[in-house]
C-alpha cells in the first residue's frame, strides 16, 4: 500500500504521468529517489516525451518513457505532467518493478543517488 511520500521505494512505488491528450506516457522514477527533495533535485520536467531530471549535482538525468502511448514521437510539452501512485496507473508493481532499479542510465556510473551512499 502506498503512502503519501512521493519518494519511490518498494513498497510506495511512483511514477511520472505526461498527458497528451488523448494520451498518456509513464515514466519510471529512479529507485530512492523523491523529485520533490530539492536536496538532491533542482528541477524535473517532461518535454518530447522524456523526463529530465536536473540534479543539485549539476548533473541531468534523461528518462525515456516505461509505457508510451503517444503515437507521434514529435510532441513537445505535455498537457500536464505529474507524480502518481503506481498502482493507480495500472502498473503491476510486482511485474513491472522486479528488481530494484538504482538509476536512469544518462547519469550512470557518476549517478547523484549513488555518489551519496558510503
Amino acid at each position: 500500500m502506498a503512502t503519501n511520500s512521493t519518494k519511490n521505494t518498494k513498497g510506495n512505488r511512483r511514477v511520472v504521468t505526461a498527458t497528451y491528450p488523448p494520451f498518456t506516457t509513464v515514466f519510471k522514477i529512479p529507485d530512492n529517489l523523491d523529485l520533490e527533495d530539492k536536496s538532491v533535485v533542482k528541477s524535473w520536467r517532461v518535454k518530447y516525451n522524456q523526463l529530465y531530471i536536473n540534479f543539485v549535482s549539476g548533473m541531468t538525468g534523461v528518462i525515456e518513457p516505461y509505457w508510451d502511448a503517444c503515437d507521434e514521437a514529435n510532441h513537445k510539452s505535455p498537457e500536464d505532467y505529474r507524480i502518481e501512485d503506481a498502482e493507480e496507473v495500472g502498473m503491476c508493481v510486482d511485474d513491472d518493478y522486479p528488481e530494484d532499479e538504482d538509476c536512469c542510465s544518462a547519469c550512470e556510473p557518476n549517478c547523484p543517488l549513488k555518489l551519496g551512499e558510503s
